[in-house]
């Protein structure tokens, strides 16, 4: 069943994010297929794992490897500079929670002096 889910078809929630330090995970919710899912991004050896919950188990199962498969695929592009995440770690704070993204860069080319970011 892998690749049956478009990543397109997938809408990331801005509401209700929360960085769990004591699970070192990244809470959140997406919708798909007009359900609401809860989303849970967690470092693994490999990268990232993101287990999804709902109340359909198997396209939970099947939104789990697609997600996972996202964020471990995922690179910005900044004008010739490539940048391709390789883990995370969540780490608290007195102000508030924070997570570390750990990067890979790859550059082609630097980016033009007064492009703004």
């Amino acid at each position: 069943m892998k690749d049956l889910i478009s990543k397109e078809n997938i809408l990331f929630l801005k509401d209700d994010v929360v960085i769990d330090t004591a699970k070192n995970s990244v809470e959140f919710f997406a919708t798909h297929a007009n359900q609401r899912w809860q989303c849970s991004l967690q470092p693994s050896s490999n990268g990232a794992v993101v287990t999804v919950t709902g109340d359909d188990d198997m396209l939970a199962l099947e939104l789990t490897d697609t997600l996972t498969t996202f964020f471990n695929e995922l690179v910005f592009e900044l004008d010739g500079t490539f940048l391709s995440f390789q883990n995370m770690q969540t780490i608290q704070k007195k102000s508030s929670d924070i997570v570390m993204l750990a990067l890979s860069i790859l550059v082609k080319k630097f980016p033009s002096p007064g492009l703004s970011f």
